[in-house]
């Protein structure tokens, strides 16, 4: 029983760590290109920061475990909190560090900016150090050929309780008195999950939708899979190109031009290489049929014949 305990303890401490990094990439990533942004410092301390998860997992065999792993472990990153102070120590004050400090249950991650950028900011409320909470808000949508196969009850209820907080997040943000924000964002969630009831095996195209709308709510966008090379490689590439089209003048009729550049030329197949030391994604020849067709890479990019030897995703 002792031993089970201990085995709980560290399987969630793995995940957490991991989730954790990932969410304190994220926010920097967003907090640097709103250094000048009062408004969003705004949102952040009055609501929190959004942080929305993707998953492509599936709701059987191996991947059922780690989507409930997930479920979990999301959901404790509202113990998380941010704040974000000026570097002052006397080694190096050009650089950028992170320092952790409290416990599990309340665990509060400091950015040290250096001077050059903690300069920009004027909030009084950043500036002087007031907290950040963290709102975690996950979706998930099996693509896997074996998702077919699969029953969805899980998937059902983490995405209602996404639509739920997500729902809620944008009800207080549209109370907030900010200069200027997107309009209609309830109805566009409306929209969205009744799209989602309609279809619910393989809707990649309401994830794409979600992901969309939590950006313009300057949300950090996370998404992962098995082994976050392969099925997680078509869904960033996806929205790198919606991303091109939407919002820097790219040509609607280029997209399959876009996304074939982007599975074929870009860094997606390289993190394949760093994981397999092989330039391919691994689909077979069956589930890469079984994919939705936008996430179909083109063919010379997959072979049956590469495995990750810790994390074999097909």
């Amino acid at each position: 029983m002792v031993q089970g305990v201990k085995v709980l303890k560290r399987r969630r401490d793995v995940v957490f760590s991991q989730a954790l990094t990932a969410l304190v990439t994220s926010f920097y990533l967003v907090l640097s290109q709103h250094l000048v942004d009062n408004d969003f410092f705004e949102q952040v301390l009055q609501l929190g920061f959004l942080a929305q998860f993707t998953s492509l997992l599936s709701c059987t065999g191996e991947e059922l475990g780690m989507l409930e792993d997930m479920t979990v472990i999301v959901q404790e990153l509202r113990s998380v909190s941010f704040q974000i102070f000026e570097n002052a120590t006397i080694y190096d004050r050009t650089s950028m560090y992170i320092q952790i400090t409290g416990k599990r249950d309340n665990l509060i991650v400091q950015f040290l900016l250096p001077n050059i950028l903690i300069k920009l900011i004027s909030h009084e409320g950043i500036r002087s150090g007031k907290v950040i909470k963290v709102v975690p808000v996950m979706f998930s949508q099996g693509v896997h050929d074996i998702q077919a196969l699969s029953h969805l009850q899980l998937q059902d209820d983490i995405n209602s309780k996404g639509f739920k907080a997500l729902y809620e997040y944008i009800d207080s943000y549209e109370k907030l008195p900010l200069a200027t924000k997107p309009s209609g964002l309830k109805s566009e969630l409306s929209k969205i999950e009744h799209v989602y009831s309609l279809q619910k095996s393989k809707n990649v195209e309401f994830l794409n939708s979600v992901e969309n709308l939590c950006r313009l709510l300057n949300c950090g966008r996370l998404t992962s899979c098995k082994s976050a090379k392969d099925r997680t490689s078509m869904s960033v590439t996806l929205e790198e190109a919606l991303h091109l089209i939407n919002n820097h003048d790219a040509l609607p009729s280029h997209f399959n031009n876009i996304l074939t550049t982007l599975r074929s030329k870009g860094t997606r197949l390289f993190n394949c290489f760093k994981n397999t030391a092989h330039h391919r994604y691994a689909f077979s020849p069956i589930s890469y049929h079984l994919l939705p067709k936008l996430y179909q890479p083109p063919s010379h990019t997959c072979s049956s014949a590469v495995r990750d030897t810790d994390s074999p995703d097909q």
